[in-house]
């Protein structure tokens, strides 16, 4: 990942890969020697760092004699080719952005941490063993880069730095980090991928940059710097499995294991483990012993249970068994205290576990096409779901306490058997309400407290009138109600001034409003207009005019 971080004050320039040949010019005529894009213009793209609308002009040096003539004048200093940096560096208390990339600096000055102006220190490709404490001290520095140097471990003060943003510490020695991840979580960018951390986690986005090793012979050949592994057709877990004590992914879809061995459970620094179109009926227990493990993925086997121990993985955020032939979830699913995201989808699930209620940190749910015939009240308690799923099931009612899920945007309940809906006035946040194929033959007045909906889906069910309320729903773009029994409209429809589609198709209508003429941002409307008396015809004509539905659409609207 490469992103920018605008030192203050700096033309608005910001300098994290400039050529110091481009500059040298510049600073053996004059300080004061303006640089122009044309001087970056045969530089690759990715190292033309200099604002592209200005000139970097005072304030730019490539000669560290040259700038500690002028130390007070110094904002950019990019230097090459040394090996160590006087302590006089400190003098030049107005530098923002120092440079010193691919040389052979083996340690900083401790006075590095007078420059208490500086926003961006750039020291990759060094020899750099260890950091001054003093970089503590740097208490505008937004932009930390060392990677590719042979840092063992880093200083404490690094994590009192409160305006760090970006650290990229790859391809290092570092063992340990000397605090906890929780530490950094100020830091918006961290890289520490290429170093021997063991069970601290790496972000999706640092793993996606290692190499992934897709042969368990080469991956063998130096298992200490594997950290992504592949290998799919397998009849069986390679016995020396246990052997990559720094792996992090694990990939072990599309084969034939019909069991994964207890081994699995010295990979203790794992994060990710997929384990979709396998033969797998269960886990083994000492699953629960991955203590890092971030993302489970089981879909498509054969699986009719989860251990009891899964309940044991702490650090689990993702965890995917879809079309596998669960008929049920261990209680201690509700120790997952961690976990974000839970698909469930297409199994044979009759029941879920109240202690589900217990994931508070659980954003998204997906218990669609299963068998279940109710749900747990504790759902209730979920107070961070923003999407739930429950389609395609056997739900003749809902608990009362779904309608404390304040922040769902979107609830599925297409394809059930629901005949009436709880109060759903506090869910404030909700956007798509998808309530096709159920029985529900009326809708409570709250319906219309649901102020932010966008999309409301009630086809075919049995509706034969529509509540007043509904004129609250002021964002709402799509009202699906086609195959209900609905013989008229209410008036307050008029003041949906945001819909863009009405579908009222297999309706007995007999009569519409008058207001659907002040529906002007409305696109397509289908109806059945067999029972619409001639007046009805011709007066919903002269309201659809007056909206964005085309005429030749109306004009197919039969004449009595």
């Amino acid at each position: 990942m490469f992103r920018r971080i605008l030192p203050l004050g700096l033309l608005g320039a910001s300098l994290f890969c400039v050529n110091p040949q481009t500059l040298s010019a510049q600073s053996k005529q004059s300080p004061k020697q303006t640089i122009t894009k044309s001087q970056v213009a045969d530089q690759p793209q990715a190292e033309k760092t200099l604002t592209d609308s200005l000139s970097v002009q005072e304030g730019v040096y490539t000669d560290l004699k040259q700038a500690l003539r002028h130390p007070q004048k110094v904002k950019v200093l990019v230097l090459s080719q040394i090996d160590s940096l006087p302590s006089s560096v400190g003098k030049l208390t107005n530098l923002k952005v120092l440079q010193i990339k691919n040389s052979k600096l083996t340690q900083l000055p401790a006075s590095i941490g007078n420059l208490n102006q500086l926003e961006e220190l750039h020291l990759s490709g060094n020899q750099l063993k260890s950091l001054p404490s003093s970089v503590g001290k740097l208490k505008s520095l937004q932009v930390l880069n060392v990677e590719s140097n042979q840092l063992t471990r880093l200083p404490d003060s690094l994590m009192a730095l409160p305006k760090l943003q970006v650290l990229k510490l790859a391809n290092n020695q570092l063992k340990t980090l000397g605090a906890p991840l929780e530490k950094f979580s100020h830091v918006s960018e961290l890289e520490l991928r290429g170093n021997a951390l063991g069970n601290i986690p790496l972000r999706k986005e640092e793993l996606a940059k290692l190499p992934v090793y897709t042969s368990i012979e080469e991956a063998l050949k130096n298992p200490s710097q594997v950290m992504r592994l592949e290998l799919s057709g397998l009849k069986e877990v390679p016995s020396s499995i246990g052997s990559f004590a720094n792996l992090k992914e694990l990939n072990l879809s599309n084969g034939y294991l019909q069991s994964v061995p207890s081994s699995i459970s010295e990979l203790k620094s794992l994060q990710s483990l997929n384990l979709t179109n396998n033969q797998l009926s269960t886990l083994p227990s000492e699953i629960g012993d991955l203590s890092s493990l971030q993302e489970l993925t089981l879909s498509l086997n054969p699986m009719e249970r989860l251990p009891e121990q899964i309940g044991k993985l702490g650090n689990l955020k993702e965890l995917t068994a879809m079309q596998t032939k669960l008929t049920s979830l261990p209680e201690s699913v509700g120790n997952l205290k961690s976990l974000q995201q839970l698909n469930l989808h297409g199994n044979q699930l009759s029941a879920l576990p109240e202690s589900l209620g217990n994931l508070n940190k659980l954003g998204s749910l997906d218990i669609g096409s299963n068998a279940l015939k109710g749900l747990p009240s504790s759902l209730g308690n979920l107070k961070e779901l923003t999407r739930f799923s429950a389609s395609g099931n056997r739900l003749e009612s809902l608990p009362k306490e779904l309608g404390n899920m304040d922040k769902l945007t979107s609830l599925n309940l297409t394809d059930n058997k629901l005949t009436q809906l709880p109060e759903l006035g506090k869910l404030k946040n909700l956007e798509s309400l998808q309530l096709s194929q159920n029985k529900l033959s009326a809708l409570p007045e709250s319906l219309g407290e649901l102020s932010k909906l966008k999309q409301l889906n009630l086809n075919q069910n049995g509706l034969a009138s529509l509540p007043e309320s509904l004129g609250g729903l002021s964002q709402l773009q799509g009202l699906h109600l086609d195959k209900n029994q609905l013989t008229s409209l209410p008036e307050s429809v008029g003041k949906l001034t945001n819909l863009k589609s009405i579908g009222l198709e297999g309706n007995p209508l007999e009569k519409l409003p008058d207001g659907l003429g002040e529906l002007k941002q409305l696109e397509s409307f289908r109806l059945d207009t067999s029972l619409l008396s001639q007046t009805e015809l011709s007066k919903l004509r002269l309201n659809m005019s007056k909206t964005l539905v085309p005429e030749w659409v109306t004009r197919g609207w039969g004449n009595k």
